[in-house]
Formats: structure tokens, C-alpha cells, sequence
């Protein structure tokens, strides 16, 4: 007697991959199109009801809510998912649904889908709030474009950091960029011809920005009220840029990290992305569960997606400390399938050049002052010693 299969990355052919990327790719632009109409009238009690959440709850951990626009917008991603774009499909996958924190566990596999149905959805609720005031002031207005995505990975719980397939539906362009597997790297796609990224090709482009003496690096700062933290990492490359003769300008916003993370790869926008948040601002150094709430960190579920992307264009990502982001934050399995559980995370993303020790701009080094001053004044802020330790 046999034992029965048991899928994984590794026992996947490259077609059963392919596959994957296939379905996912269709399943991004399905929900997204889909998501776009959510302020028609049948959705509109829908988006109104979670405005007034959004107005009413200030400070909280994790800064989506369980309201009825989270539990509309999981119902679409969830049907299509399901009940279409795999529908009778033969490989058994978990699935993980972010923001109404909801796992449905299979047996057999360790294959899971990471579904963020709208990242950046303080963003979305934004524009559809504006859609809706044009609409009863009967001003007529074309779809809104807000720096949100439709995120969605499959990945192999043992080997987190390195998912089979990747695509998002990018609803500033409205369109689908994706990534698939292919060894040790990754293939990225964009565009409605699911054309494959020359990879030389955008990091030539990419790096044009560097002939610019001004640099836009975006610096996350999201929910978290302790802003002398972000500040003390912009005046560290500030201080690092002006010693290399470059002019580093901080960028500042509400870091949904997919859509952000893309506009790296856009010809005039942020060279740079940096979130530190979780560097720190620990969880246990504040006892009192009601402080905590006003400290949100990058989650992984929010990355997943998009880091295969922008690792297809060729850009590189570290954790704050440089290390690899599975070295420096490692996830179990047990962790990914668990809807109370999640791994906050640093994430800098940039051209492969900024991370090599010979660089004349190692941004990793230009950090270095700043996160050392922003343990020190988070360690005052709290009114205790934090417990965060050393890190190179």
C-alpha cells in the first residue's frame, strides 16, 4: 500500500506551477474588476457602514476591521476563488482570507492561498467615499484609481518566503502583475497579455532614477503613533545621503505595501521602500493590552504577494538589519495556519547595488544610525528599558 501524495513546492511539476500562476492571474483581475463596482447601489450600505467604522474606531493593532465592507469584499474574493476560477481543480490547497481572519485547512497538502482581498483598504474606502459624494451630488465621475490591490500567493507553509505563484490586480492602472517560481528566482508578468518583465531590461530603467540627485525613498509609518521612530530612520539616510552628495526626500503615507511596493518600479517614483515599524516597536514591550492597539507593523500576509513581483524586476529585499527575510523573521507552518497568529515583519526593498558592502549608498548602512536612535526613544517612550535586542 502506497502513501497518498502529499503536494508541496517541491512535488510540484513545472506545469502544475504554471497552472497555478494561470489561475491566479485570472482570479486577481476577476475579483479586482469586480471590486471596482462594489460602490453601486446593492454595496453602498455595504461602504457606508464601514466608513462610519473607520471614523469611529481610532487605534487599533491590525487596522482593518471586521466590518461590512471587509466581510463583502472577502464574499466576492472567496466566490471566485471557489466557486469559479478553481472550481474542480485537482490539487488541494488551504486558504487564508485577511481581515476577517478566516482559514479553511485541507488535508493532504501543504500548499496554501494567502487572499487579501483589497490591500490598502483604508485607501479604497477613500475613493469610494468620494465616488459616492459625486454621486448624490449628481456629479457624474469615472471609476476612481486608489492605491490599493487584490492580493493573492500560493504558497508552501514550510517554505513561506518563497511562494509558487504570485498576482495582484493593481487598481491605480487596473491591471494584473504576477510572478511565478523558477528555481531560486522569480518571473514576473504584467499587463493584460500576461507579457513576460525583461528583467535587465527594467532594472536598466529603474536605475535612471539614480542619476537624479534627489531621491525618493518612502519611509512606512502607518497606525503607529510612536513617529519619532519613522523620523529618526528619514534623518539617518538624510544624513547618509548628503555625505554621498545625493538629496534623500522622505516619502510619508498610508503604506499599503503592495500598491507602494510597485510604484518602485515606476519611472518617477520612490527608489527605495522602507518599513521598520516592527524594529522597535515590540508587542511585549507594552503590557497594557489598550496601548498596544495604536502600534500596526508590516504583517507578512501584506508582502507576500507583491515581493515576488518586484524580486522578477530585479530589485532585491532585506529585512531592516539586512539579513534575509527568512533569517531575520522566520514563520512556521503552524503560525500560517492559524487565524490568531501572525508574523510582524521590516522590510526594505531597492536596487541590488543599495545591499552590496562595497556601495558608495548601502542602505542598510544609512539606516543603521537611525534604527539605533529609534530603540533609544522607543525605550523612552514606554517608560522602560525595551526588550529589543541587538541586531547587526
Amino acid at each position: 500500500m502506497t502513501d497518498e501524495k502529499k503536494y508541496s513546492l517541491a512535488s510540484l511539476s513545472d506545469q502544475e506551477k504554471r497552472e497555478i500562476h494561470s489561475r491566479l492571474v485570472k482570479a486577481a483581475r476577476k475579483i479586482g474588476t469586480e471590486l471596482e463596482t462594489i460602490g453601486q447601489a446593492r454595496d453602498q450600505a455595504a461602504v457606508l457602514d464601514a466608513l462610519e467604522q473607520n471614523i469611529a474606531q481610532t487605534g487599533f493593532t491590525d487596522h482593518h476591521q471586521d466590518n461590512r465592507f471587509d466581510r463583502r469584499s472577502y464574499e466576492i474574493a472567496r466566490r471566485v476563488v471557489i466557486n469559479d476560477v478553481f472550481l474542480n481543480y485537482d490539487v488541494p490547497f488551504s486558504r487564508r482570507w485577511e481581515h476577517v481572519r478566516e482559514i479553511e485547512r485541507q488535508p493532504g497538502t501543504d500548499l496554501m492561498l494567502v487572499c487579501g482581498p483589497i490591500d490598502g483598504n483604508t485607501n479604497f474606502l477613500d475613493s469610494l467615499e468620494y465616488q459616492l459624494d459625486q454621486e448624490r451630488r449628481q456629479i457624474t465621475v469615472g471609476k476612481t484609481s486608489p492605491d490599493a490591490c487584490v492580493c493573492l500567493a500560493m504558497v508552501d507553509v514550510n517554505v513561506p518566503f518563497k511562494p509558487i505563484a504570485t498576482a495582484i490586480y493593481w487598481f491605480r492602472n487596473r491591471e494584473v502583475m504576477s510572478s511565478l517560481v523558477a528555481g531560486d528566482s522569480y518571473l514576473a508578468f504584467r499587463g493584460v497579455g500576461n507579457a513576460l518583465v525583461d528583467q535587465e531590461e527594467e532594472l536598466d530603467r529603474m536605475r535612471r532614477k539614480k542619476s537624479n540627485i534627489f531621491w525618493n525613498i518612502f519611509i512606512a509609518d502607518f497606525v503607529n503613533q510612536f513617529r519619532k521612530g519613522p523620523t529618526a530612520l528619514e534623518e539617518s539616510l538624510i544624513d547618509y545621503g548628503w555625505e554621498r552628495k545625493r538629496t534623500i526626500i522622505p516619502v510619508r503615507g498610508s503604506p499599503a505595501t503592495s500598491s507602494y511596493l510597485c510604484a518602485i518600479i515606476e519611472p518617477k517614483s520612490v527608489i527605495a521602500y522602507v518599513d521598520g515599524r516592527a524594529d522597535w516597536c515590540l508587542p511585549q514591550d507594552v503590557t497594557d493590552e489598550r496601548k498596544r492597539r495604536p502600534y500596526a507593523f508590516l504583517k507578512y500576509m501584506n508582502a507576500i504577494s507583491v515581493l515576488p513581483i518586484v524580486l522578477g524586476y530585479g530589485l532585491e529585499a532585506r529585512a531592516i538589519d539586512g539579513r534575509p527575510l527568512d533569517e531575520a523573521h522566520p514563520i512556521d507552518a503552524e503560525t500560517l495556519l492559524s487565524k490568531d497568529k501572525s508574523t510582524d515583519m521590516t522590510l526594505v526593498v531597492g536596487l541590488p547595488e543599495f545591499f552590496k558592502p562595497e556601495s558608495d549608498f548601502n542602505i542598510i548602512d544609512g539606516l543603521r544610525k537611525g534604527r539605533e536612535l529609534a530603540r533609544q526613544e522607543w525605550s523612552r517612550y514606554i517608560g522602560a528599558p525595551t526588550t529589543l535586542e541587538k541586531q547587526p
